[in-house]
């Protein structure tokens, strides 16, 4: 169990860091991406996480259509979760998440009483979620398969984080032009 929750906030940590570099802001380091192009982006990664995980769960057709509508539901549950988080995360100076590497810095001494229990409310939901998911899994497949899933999984945001940092190593943006941004990596290209 102990082993599940480390995986899971991982994960969460993970998933964090992606949602929170997606998300535009009044700063100057954040993405100058339109919505269209971030929408396009997010279709890319989702197309390129069915292929990566039906390839390495060996889903037969039979299991992919159990597997990704519970998937899927999961994961904008999720995405919800985080997006809302991001939300009330926010810097009031300059409207970028709290958790972008710049001048802001997230301080939860200026946080009220109220804000700070709707964030642990929050992660107590995220939570939740996760372990709902586990259960569907663990009724979807074998233990030996879940585990292969969780490792999928961080296989892939490893993947992602890498193709970030090749990214940020060439100083392109996901539409091939320069990066101009100080301090913000550029979203990463997806390779096959």
């Amino acid at each position: 169990m102990k082993t599940l929750i480390m995986v899971m906030t991982l994960c969460f940590l993970a998933i964090f860091g992606y949602a929170g570099n997606r998300i535009s802001g009044k700063c100057p380091g954040c993405s100058e991406q339109s919505e269209e192009e971030r929408d396009a982006f997010k279709q890319k990664i989702r197309s390129h996480k069915i292929a990566f995980f039906t390839e390495k769960l060996a889903l037969t057709p039979a299991e992919a259509e159990k597997f990704w509508p519970i998937y899927n539901a999961y994961f904008d549950s999720r995405d919800e979760l985080m997006n809302n988080f991001l939300v009330e995360t926010r810097c009031k100076d300059c409207g970028c998440p709290k958790t972008k590497m710049h001048d802001c810095k997230f301080d939860i001494s200026k946080l009220s009483d109220a804000e700070v229990t709707k964030l642990v409310n929050d992660r107590t939901k995220l939570m939740d979620l996760e372990k709902n998911f586990h259960n569907d899994l663990c009724k979807l497949f074998s233990p030996r398969r879940v585990l292969t899933f969780y490792n999928a999984e961080r296989e892939f945001q490893r993947e992602l984080i890498k193709q970030r940092h090749k990214g940020k190593e060439q100083g392109t943006k996901p539409n091939g032009k320069k990066n101009n941004s100080k301090g913000h990596a550029p979203e990463p290209k997806l390779e096959k």
